[in-house]
């Protein structure tokens, strides 16, 4: 009977563990099916991938491919590092191959270009994952991965903001590099509420020091040596309402341009200018004309750089975005079928705001009926050149464009003055102001942005998208209110060292 009971014992010990095994592997298996419909959701929904490139191959292109279709993510971009004059154009054969978001750029930067690039969308992603280059070339991709569903997890259960792949010492701190998990909010607060710039040191590094967040590392490999650019350039730090400063004189020539070809003749009429700008930055949108930069530069002595949006349109969203991070004091943006018969137009615009606090348009106009499904209804008035919002050529400082990025007003094309405007007056109170200037247009070449057949179809898809506080817009600024849900940006409770 003792021995009956004895294995009677055993028999149910043996029972309960096979029992416990069985349902820890039951709640194991529920616990990663929750979670990989969790890690489904950012990867298809919320996940941005960014994969930064700096010396372009073909075999570097299908290995990211691969670990994309493998992340299985709707929004991928590669953003390739080109130091020559002249960007790549024969990775055109990509184009039409692809859903990835080819850009490439020769512009001098320690990583913010692709860290705004990320942020791109028609909505904002809830994470954003961010690759920087030789790290993940050499390794196995099923790491890889492991390491991004392990962060995702450590970012859904113990709810970090962020979590590095590796790391590095520099004078005895601990700093993330090469691979960053992010919340999308953490890169968003980081660009559009500091004011940084592509001069400032690595966004990893500055990451490493915030104080007030929940970060984490976990190593990819240990033993792969790897360097940290701009390690002794300038910490961003908080940026408040800008306020004029007689000092600040630099400036930059923003030059977007949308399937046309006159940049020859805008930068040589623009190298007339008396007052000259420290560089300009052509900003092409999915369009496959080859620019010769090196015949540019041959022309014009400031330095000439160019971002090429290779296979996609970003509209004007990303090029203020862009613009916001520009290491100039005033960003001067052009239209693409506009250049300035008059040498001295730079001059006398840095004049005018030498001590105002102000944004200056060529065109103005204040808002005197409401916005019904997108018709313009304005109407010029004077009332002393001040506007409720100003249009380009326009005179901008680097901050308004961060302002204009904190809330999510207009995306469609031809309403960006107005947002940057609208943002900058809601924020910070500043003005816009008209300034009639004595310029070279081709608004009825065929090309114009309202006939072209991407937009028009873009416009009629998005219309019926649109929130309510889109058609109703009142006649001043100041009256004009948006609530918290339609705000971009959560101000986010941790500080950027000094």
């Amino acid at each position: 009977m003792k021995r009956y009971n004895k294995y009677k014992i055993n028999f149910i010990s043996i029972f309960l563990l096979i029992y416990i095994y069985y349902n820890e592997i039951q709640f194991s298996e529920l616990y990663d099916s929750n979670f990989l419909n969790s890690a489904d959701n950012i990867e298809n929904n919320d996940m941005s991938i960014i994969i930064n490139i700096n010396n372009f191959t073909l075999n570097k292109f299908d290995l990211y491919s691969e670990i994309m279709n493998k992340l299985n993510s709707t929004r991928k971009f590669i953003f390739i590092k080109t130091k020559n004059k002249s960007l790549d154009e024969n990775i055109n054969y990509l184009v039409g191959n692809t859903s990835i978001k080819i850009i490439q750029s020769n512009f001098p930067d320690s990583i913010f270009l692709p860290f705004v690039i990320s942020l791109f969308g028609n909505t904002n992603p809830k994470y954003v994952l961010f690759v920087d280059d030789e790290e993940v070339i050499d390794i196995n991709i099923n790491n890889f991965l492991n390491w991004v569903d392990n962060a995702s997890k450590d970012i859904i259960i113990n709810k970090y903001d962020y979590i590095f792949g590796n790391y590095k010492f520099i004078s005895g701190r601990k700093m993330g590099s090469t691979i960053l998990l992010s919340k999308a909010s953490i890169i968003q607060h980081f660009l559009y509420y500091t004011n940084c710039n592509t001069k400032h040191v690595n966004p990893f590094i500055q990451l490493s020091f915030a104080n007030k967040t929940k970060f984490k590392f976990i190593p990819l490999y240990s033993n792969i040596a790897f360097d940290l650019n701009n390690i002794n350039g300038i910490f961003s730090t908080n940026m408040k309402c800008p306020s004029f400063n007689n000092d600040r004189q630099s400036l930059c020539i923003l030059l977007p341009t949308f399937k046309r070809n006159y940049i020859y003749h805008s930068l040589l009429s623009l190298s007339y200018q008396t007052y000259k700008p420290s560089f300009y930055v052509i900003i092409q949108n999915d369009n496959k004309i080859h620019f010769n930069l090196s015949y540019i530069q041959d022309i014009i002595k400031e330095p000439v750089y160019h971002i090429w949006i290779q296979n996609w349109n970003s509209y004007f969203y990303l090029i203020h975005r862009i613009a916001s991070v520009l290491p100039c004091d005033y960003i001067l943006k052009y239209d693409d079928d506009q250049w300035p018969l008059d040498n001295t137009i730079h001059e006398r615009l840095i004049k005018e705001v030498k001590n105002k606090n102000i944004i200056i348009g060529h065109r103005g106009y204040s808002i005197k009926k409401t916005f019904l499904k997108y018709t313009h209804l304005f109407t010029k008035i004077l009332d002393k050149n001040i506007l409720d919002h100003a249009a380009t050529p326009m005179l901008v400082r680097p901050e308004y464009f961060k302002l204009d990025a904190r809330n999510m007003i207009y995306r469609l094309y031809s309403t960006e003055d107005i947002s940057i405007s609208l943002n900058s007056w809601i924020f910070c109170k500043v003005s816009s102001i008209r300034m009639k200037m004595n310029l070279f247009e081709i608004h009825n070449d065929g090309k114009n942005q309202r006939v072209d057949k991407e937009i028009k179809y873009f416009y009629e898809n998005e219309k019926y998208k649109r929130n309510n506080i889109f058609f109703n817009i009142p006649q001043k600024w100041d009256k004009f209110k948006i609530s918290k849900n339609h705000h971009i940006n959560i101000t986010l409770k941790h500080d950027r060292l000094n």
